[in-house]
């Protein structure tokens, strides 16, 4: 520029800068955008691994419309077919030599059937017996704790042979086949059949509790046995030691009584899913009659003898059939080993055994 004394002036550059507003973005961009790169970042491992690739192309929606679609196609599934055929194959195999016994179920009764016996894992021992006082078909030894248990030497002294002919119902009512075994207070009633009948108290009998079957399933397994009560069982069984398989031909009946106050459990003994009953016994001076019935009524069931819930009340027909299937056979059980144990507590005082028969 010139002013007017003719000097040439030069003005000062200026650099002017616009102010602009910072740009704005609506707040659903930014999860978009890490989503965007969480995305990015997996293709990226994806297509850098190619297992993981086949894998996430498997368990895609896309893999399993192409493998439903391959399997519907003769060739893409000849494969499978291959693998099915060699599955049929393996299996063939397994039946023909299954590698346990199996059952074979005879329809004309002419051959004995065959099954797998159970290994009975009962624990413990029977303790040192120190006197035998055995007598009639009984079998009876005691520890040293029976002489300071008179009572119970007294009534198994009087312990009678097993009966079942005449004990065809439970010691839990009167016996008509029995007249010593004590009754009274006997009044006329009628019984849930309808029929006349006459209730009588029985002070020396047994109580019939609850029963329970299949019994001990479980290998081994715990047996209660309640105060002052009776635990009966039949069934194979291992017990402190002492073991009792049956047969076709013989069947196994334990009767475990604790004559002390106290429930106790016998553990880790074992029963090969048998049956068991148990309930007070009503009178424990005179034991002898309550175990007389006890033992001989279960041995009239086991032997397929006649038996009655009540004074004609069937509860086992006989022959043809055995209610239960003792001894595994429609016939019942030709014999009967048994093995009653006296206790208090875990206190054995005495094992008493015999063999019952028709």
């Amino acid at each position: 520029m010139t002013d007017s004394n003719g000097v040439t002036t030069t003005q000062p550059f200026s650099l002017r800068v616009e102010q602009r507003e910072p740009i704005v973005y609506p707040e659903w961009v930014r999860p978009l955008a890490i989503i965007a790169g969480i995305l990015a970042a997996l293709i990226i491992i994806l297509l850098a691994v190619p297992p993981l690739a086949s894998w996430a192309w498997d368990h895609s929606y896309w893999g399993e419309t192409h493998a439903q679609t391959s399997a519907s196609n003769p060739n893409t599934a000849s494969s499978d077919n291959e693998t099915m055929k060699a599955i049929k194959a393996l299996n063939a195999k397994l039946d023909a030599n299954p590698g346990f016994a199996k059952e074979t179920a005879q329809t004309t009764g002419t051959a004995t059937p065959t099954q797998a016996a159970n290994s009975l894992k009962g624990t413990g021992t029977m303790p040192t017996f120190a006197s035998d006082v055995s007598h009639g078909a009984w079998k009876i030894q005691g520890t040293t704790r029976l002489p300071e248990n008179p009572i119970v030497a007294g009534w198994l002294s009087r312990l009678k042979n097993p009966a079942p002919e005449l004990w065809k119902t439970f010691p839990n009512i009167r016996n008509l086949d029995v007249p010593e075994f004590e009754r009274k207070n006997c009044r006329s009633i009628t019984n849930e059949a309808g029929a006349a009948d006459i209730k009588c108290e029985v002070p020396d009998g047994m109580e019939y509790g609850t029963y329970s079957t299949p019994y001990c399933f479980a290998h081994p397994c715990d047996i209660p046995v309640g105060p002052w009560e009776y635990r009966y069982i039949s069934g194979d069984y291992s017990f402190l030691g002492t073991e009792c398989r049956g047969d076709m031909s013989k069947g196994c009946m334990l009767v475990l009584i604790n004559v002390m106050d106290q429930a106790y459990t016998w553990r880790g003994q074992d029963v090969d899913n048998g049956f068991t009953l148990r309930g007070r016994y009503f009178n424990g001076d005179k034991l002898e009659w309550g175990a007389w019935g006890l033992i001989s009524h279960g041995a009239a069931n086991m032997l397929n003898m006649p038996t009655e819930a009540r004074p004609g009340e069937v509860l086992n027909s006989g022959d043809p059939g055995n209610s239960g299937g003792n001894c595994g056979t429609p016939t019942g059980c030709k014999s009967v080993d048994v093995t009653l144990v006296v206790h208090a507590g875990d206190a054995i005082i005495a094992v008493a055994k015999t063999t019952v028969t028709k």
